[in-house]
């Protein structure tokens, strides 16, 4: 039967089943082949290197997504974990990239007591020799630690605790229940239907029990994480480490103390800001009543990049953007810098696959030249769209560090606007070994141009002592498809259009001036300022231009692609492709018509659900 997913993502499988095994402590080489042994170990590992926690759900408050190409820039990139959702979806993708074979199922949380709720779990059944086995890596405490056998009639030993599987087939809540045998007596954990579900079924659960208020897990937050010789574990604002059976408490006293945790205890990469949920809120960037040894260091203690402007000699042409070096402060003594947002100064996560998905190889970048430079430009202007949809149709918050942008852009084939477009292209060369320098820029509209907020990302590559403006992220038309060499004051040529720099040091409004050269004379086109920038300067632009009602991202839908005959664009509910200088329009009247333009034209992995923002709602 042929038929088409409504959200494929959801069906996409664990994109690379070496680094998953690497990430919970497994030889990638090792023969874990469908097998009982296999098995307790593959959840063993699991269990002590994923930690179940909800912090995107109590502390961040974001909306789950359990897609596997998400999971893994989370699990696998990031280091973080999840909730049952999220930990035995990835579970199951695990064994099935290993070749088990397995299916998922809803259970509704019992909590030792027969008071039947909403179904809010979820958990897997893997099918080893003809004998069924529920394996859960995602309740948080006490659970089986190993496969539970479905058909083994007595109680069942696993690793030091005792478990069963009560059987009630045709019960009204459920067709059988894990119970756990203890001192105390009998405790009921949860019960589940035995019928297989499909990634679809968790969507609606996975909303209502991350979202609802009266969510417990949107009420305190947990992290815990079973280690060799018992746990730790975040609650609220406690910490407790579980040695021997001995019990370690800690009150948890600041924000600071609980990024402390989070980094050093569990290993996690996460967002400093946003843990305030019971602490008093303070903004880390700032610098403000935040002592210096209470901000993490960089990965391997070692100094971030800075810039103070003392003592800086300008070679001529000054530079763009100077290099961030670290100066001195007496004799040899290195500055050292200490950063609140870690995850932006992060590098590309897998250089080969960024590349892949720009349709380019090592091989084709291996010369390091501006022709590279551009060809790399130019490879990513025709593979990577434009586009502003998870502003203004999914609402989503927009994450250009460069781990998101690799789940986002690589494994999803998505997007994304300036602050996004220029992070990720600026990342693939940082990987091939150039340099490269973020500016922010202000995009020039009108004759003579208006002025606005810096709205703009753009970058310097440094290349054979040359400084190059490089610009993947304009979106629009006519802006320059290669890169532009700052230090030629002539008229350059580029992809049939040409362009001229002019320096203009101390103006209030730029340094340096992008021109284009028409017909009609010269037209500004982006003016920067050449004073040094990090990636944590475009945090609050990113914010404004994202989330502000009254900008052009929150109110226009945007989405366009070069070809190799011109271009193809989304404008609001108008579809534009421009083949050899002819321009097509066509209206587009339906969520459905939007839908198959981005997926079927722009090659996207996009959820249905919310394209919906100008049409009529129809549930697909």
């Amino acid at each position: 039967m042929e038929y088409r997913l409504l959200n494929p993502e959801y069906f996409a499988p664990i994109p690379d089943i070496s680094r998953v095994l690497t990430r919970i402590g497994l030889d990638p080489d090792e023969d874990l082949s469908p097998s009982v042994a296999h098995l307790s170990k593959i959840m063993l590992a699991h269990m002590m290197t994923v930690p179940y926690e909800n912090l995107d759900i109590s502390d961040y408050h974001r909306q789950i997504d359990f897609s596997p190409p998400h999971l893994f820039e989370k699990f696998v990139v990031n280091r973080r974990g999840g909730y049952c959702y999220e930990i035995n979806g990835f579970f199951m993708g695990i064994l099935q990239a290993l070749g088990y074979t397995c299916y998922a199922l809803s259970g509704r949380l019992l909590f030792g007591k027969p008071v039947a709720g909403p179904m809010s779990h979820r958990t897997t059944i893997v099918t080893i020799g003809g004998a069924e086995y529920l394996c859960d890596v995602g309740y948080g405490a006490g659970c089986a630690e190993g496969p539970v056998r479905l058909d083994e009639p007595g109680v069942q030993t696993i690793m030091g605790s005792r478990f069963s599987i009560r059987h009630h087939d045709g019960g009204e809540f459920g067709d059988m229940t894990l119970v756990k045998h203890t001192k105390r007596g009998e405790e009921e954990f949860y019960t589940v239907y035995k019928q297989p579900h499909t990634p679809l079924e968790f969507i609606a659960q996975n909303y209502h029990t991350s979202m609802n208020p009266a969510s417990p897990f949107r009420a305190k937050r947990v992290v815990r994480l079973r280690t060799e010789t018992g746990s730790i574990v975040v609650d609220n604002t406690t910490f407790r480490r579980k040695v021997n059976g001995e019990v370690y408490e800690e009150t948890i006293p600041s924000y600071a103390r609980l990024y402390e945790i989070l980094t050093g205890e569990f290993g996690m990469v996460v967002p400093r800001l946003s843990f305030s949920a019971d602490f008093p809120r303070v903004w880390f960037f700032t610098g403000a009543s935040v002592p210096a040894e209470d901000l993490p260091l960089p990965a391997g203690d070692a100094p971030v990049p800075a810039h103070d402007g003392q003592n800086a000699e300008a070679p001529s042409p000054a530079p763009l953007s100077p290099a961030r070096g670290n100066q001195t402060e007496g004799a040899g003594e290195r500055r050292r810098y200490r950063m609140t947002v870690p995850e932006y100064f992060l590098p590309l996560p897998d250089l080969d696959a960024a590349l892949a998905r720009i349709g380019l190889t090592r091989e084709d970048t291996a010369d390091r030249s501006a022709a590279t430079v551009g060809t790399i430009m130019w490879a990513m202007l025709r593979t990577v769209p434009f586009e502003n949809l998870d502003i203004y149709d999914y609402k989503r918050r927009v994450d250009f560090c460069l781990p998101h942008l690799f789940e986002k852009i690589v494994l999803n084939r998505r997007g994304g606007y300036c602050y996004e477009l220029n992070s990720f292209f600026t990342g693939i060369l940082e990987a091939l070994g150039y340099e490269c320098r973020p500016l922010g820029g202000r995009l020039l509209f009108g004759s003579p141009p208006w002025i606005m907020a810096q709205s703009h990302r753009t970058a310097i590559v440094i290349v054979d002592g040359k400084q190059y403006l490089c610009d993947v992220g304009f979106g629009g038309d006519g802006n320059a498809e290669g890169p532009v060499c700052v230090d030629d004051a002539g008229i350059q040529e580029i992809r049939g259009r040409r362009f001229q720099v002019e320096r203009h040091p101390g103006e209030p409004f730029g340094d340096v001036t992008l021109y284009r050269i028409t017909g009609e004379g010269k037209e500004p086109f982006i003016t920067v300022y050449a004073r040094p920038h990090t990636v944590m300067e475009f945090i609050a632009q990113n914010y404004y231009l994202s989330n502000n009602p009254s900008s052009r991202f929150t109110t226009n839908r945007m989405a366009r692609l070069f070809t190799e005959t011109g271009s193809i664009a989304i404008d609001n509910k108008i579809y534009r492709r421009r083949i050899n200088g002819e321009v097509f329009e066509e209206e587009i009247t339906s969520a459905e018509r939007l839908y198959r333009i981005l997926t079927d034209d722009f090659k996207m992995v996009v959820p249905k659900m919310g394209l919906s923002a100008d049409f009529p709602r129809v549930w697909f």
